[in-house]
C-alpha cells in the first residue's frame, strides 16, 4: 500500500505573505538524487521541519527533534556497509562475570553464530555482551551503545571501532536493536534486560516489528526465564 500523508502533514504552508511550499519542492529537488521514489518522502520531511520553525516551539522540543534526526542519519549512514549482512541481538546483564557459565554460553553463542556468517549486536557493554563480542570477533560484532554520565563504556573487542555506534536517546538505540536484527537472543539480566525483552515481543505481538526468532537463553538447568514464560 503506497503511503499517504495526513491532512495536518499536507497542509499548505505559509508564514508572512510567503508561500514557502513552493520554496520547500525546489530544496526537495535540488537535495535529492533524480528519480528517486523517496522524493516525497524528503519533501515531507522538510514539511515537518518548516511546521516545527514556524511554531517555534521551545528550546527543549526543538533539541529533541535535532537530536533525533541527527542521530538516525548517523545510524542510516554508518549501517549502510553492514546491510547486506544478517545479524542477530543478543542481550543481557552488563554484570555477569566472566567466570560465570552465562559468560561461557554467550562467548560459545557468539562464536557460533559468526561461523555461520551472522553478525552479533549488542549494547557494547561488559557482562554478556562483551561475552557475545569476544566469540564473534570485531568482524562480526555491531555494538549500539548509551551515552551515560556513569558507568557503562564500550567493551574491548568494539572500543575505538567503525563497527561502534552511540546513541544519546534508548528509545533510538532500542527502535535500531530490532530493525537491524534478524534474530534476537536474551540472555539474564537486570531491569534493561526484562525491559528489552517486554518490548520486543510487544512489538511482535501487536505487528509493529517483523516476526523474527526469538530465543530466552539461560545455561544448562537455569532457571530465570522459567516465571517469564
Amino acid at each position: 500500500m503506497p503511503y499517504e500523508s495526513d491532512d495536518y502533514l499536507s497542509r499548505h504552508i505559509q508564514t508572512s505573505g510567503v508561500d514557502l511550499t513552493s520554496k520547500i519542492d525546489e530544496l526537495s529537488e535540488l537535495a535529492t538524487p533524480p528519480g528517486s521514489v523517496n522524493l516525497k518522502l524528503y519533501r515531507e520531511m522538510f514539511g515537518t521541519v518548516v511546521r516545527m520553525a514556524q511554531a517555534d516551539r521551545n528550546r527543549w522540543d526543538a533539541k529533541i527533534m535535532l537530536q533525533t534526526l541527527r542521530e538516525m542519519e548517523n545510524a542510516f549512514s554508518r549501517l549502510e556497509q553492514f546491510k547486506r549482512r544478517r545479524k542477530v541481538t543478543v542481550f543481557g546483564s552488563a554484570r555477569t562475570p566472566a567466570d560465570h557459565p552465562v559468560y561461557q554460553l554467550a562467548r560459545e553463542l557468539g562464536a557460533t553464530l559468526a561461523k555461520r556468517n551472522l553478525m552479533v549486536i549488542t549494547g557494547a557493554g561488559g557482562g554478556i555482551m562483551a561475552a557475545a563480542h569476544e566469540g564473534a570477533g570485531l568482524e562480526n560484532s555491531l555494538g549500539f551503545n548509551i551515552t551515560l554520565p556513569f558507568e557503562q563504556g564500550a567493551n574491548a573487542t568494539v572500543q575505538g571501532s567503525n563497527n561502534l555506534l552511540s546513541f544519546h536517546f534508548f528509545f533510538l538505540r532500542k527502535l535500531f536493536f530490532v530493525k537491524e536484527a534478524d534474530g534476537m537472543v536474551l540472555c539474564p539480566g537486570g531491569f534493561c534486560t526484562l525491559d528489552e525483552a517486554l518490548e520486543v515481543l510487544t512489538l511482535i505481538q501487536t505487528g509493529k516489528s517483523p516476526m523474527v526468532p526469538v530465543v530466552l537463553l539461560d545455561q544448562p538447568g537455569g532457571t530465570f526465564w522459567s516465571r517469564f514464560c
